[in-house]
């Protein structure tokens, strides 16, 4: 029994390890084009359009062109105010919003929480973006009938997009560009799940 048990852990930790290759096989796309140098466009448009034409191979339905409205999430600005950055309207939204949500539910006196109200207004700002990704995602189930992998896919898109796409990770190295983790792991997760989904 011994040995099964050390078989199993090893096959356990093989499949880990070969669903991390892939994730962080695919997140280069993401994390390649939002290095400084690169074109945004391949974010914003050519990832979108990769997966419309996989599940357009896949699924063969005219629907599947949704789809491409990710592109509308992967091009919004998700920039907190800060000291010399105003933050994009997304992010200026979701600042007033996390603000008004601390004084509410802390009733401290008025003084700026700012490590606190960055942490809500990072985790509204980024969900937010992944609750739209997911929506452009909804003609798959629709098509394919598998609404619990949409359900569960569509979970974890926006926790990883509220935990980990705005924090900092890291950075690693690939063809010369200077690469974030974070959008590695997230950009590798969406794509692994949307071949799940299809």
């Amino acid at each position: 029994m011994g040995d099964n048990m050390v078989k199993i852990k090893e096959s356990i930790k093989q499949k880990l390890k070969d669903l991390l290759n892939k994730v962080m096989a695919c997140g280069l796309l993401g994390a390649w084009a939002g290095a400084e140098g690169t074109s945004k466009a391949f974010r914003r448009f050519g990832i979108p359009l990769l997966l419309l034409a996989f599940a357009g191979f896949h699924l063969k339905d005219m629907r599947v062109f949704w789809v491409f409205l990710m592109s509308v999430p992967f091009s919004i600005g998700y920039g907190q105010p800060g000291n010399d950055d105003e933050g994009s309207v997304l992010g200026r939204f979701c600042w007033k919003l996390s603000m008004r949500l601390y004084y509410k539910i802390v009733k401290e006196p008025p003084q700026i929480p700012v490590k606190m109200v960055s942490l809500w207004s990072n985790v509204l700002t980024r969900g937010t973006i992944g609750v739209l990704v997911c929506l452009s995602l909804l003609p798959i189930p629709i098509i394919n009938g598998k609404w619990l992998i949409y359900m569960i896919s569509s979970l974890i898109i926006v926790g990883v997009y509220a935990t980990l796409s705005w924090r900092d990770l890291g950075m690693f190295e690939w063809r010369g560009k200077k690469l974030l983790k974070s959008e590695a792991i997230l950009y590798g997760t969406i794509l692994i799940l949307f071949k799940w989904m299809v």
